[in-house]
């Protein structure tokens, strides 16, 4: 596979639209920014599998129906990860977006999230872990956070969750949906609201 860098250019954005099925395996590099282009309907994917990418440019993940964003890592700002590095104080930015953790080993990291509408976290490794300490800033009215997939470990969302808007209808929907296990153990800000876990959802 073919390496991604930004070139002689100081940033660069590939965007995919949510009908294609995407994979880049190449390692990114540089001030490149991935965004997963929102469109009504979209039924495609995206898979970043390179672990080594180190690219400090925003991720941007939208969708709906059964788009999906997957990748097989995720580590704190400043390290390498199938995400890329991030840049202290860039959330990785979520509007209606499916992200699927497909790893074989752990990950844990501290990069933070801002969300529009909806996002799903999903861990259908066989053997990986998620830990996520980052905090999550949801931006407009109602909303929802799943947390779901497979994974029985012990997954973890340590994270603040708050919602920025207030009043009626400013609440943010926690669900838990699948057989596997997530742990909650972050401050939940007063808007987050209305928790639905069907099953192993622990909150500490």
């Amino acid at each position: 596979a073919l390496p991604i860098s930004t070139g002689g250019a100081s940033s660069l954005t590939i965007n995919i639209g949510s009908f294609s099925n995407s994979t880049i395996s190449g390692r990114i590099t540089g001030g490149v920014s991935i965004n997963q282009s929102y469109f009504a309907g979209g039924a495609g994917s995206v898979t970043l599998n390179n672990d080594t990418n180190n690219f400090t440019g925003t991720v941007s993940v939208g969708g709906a129906g059964s788009t999906k964003f997957y990748f097989t890592s995720i580590a704190d700002f400043g390290t390498a990860s199938a995400l890329g590095m991030g840049t202290a104080g860039t959330a990785i930015s979520v509007n209606n977006g499916y992200l699927v953790y497909t790893g074989a080993a752990n990950s844990s990291s501290n990069r933070t999230w801002s969300s529009v509408n909806a996002i799903t976290i999903e861990n259908n490794s066989a053997t990986g872990v998620l830990t996520l300490s980052g905090n999550l800033s949801h931006s407009t009215s109602n909303g929802t956070l799943t947390l779901r997939g497979s994974n029985t470990g012990a997954n973890r969302f340590a994270g603040s969750i708050s919602a920025a808007a207030s009043g009626a209808g400013s609440l943010l929907d926690l669900t838990k949906a699948g057989a596997g296990t997530w742990i909650l153990s972050g401050r939940s800000e007063e808007h987050t609201s209305e928790l639905q876990s069907p099953c192993n959802l622990v909150c500490r």
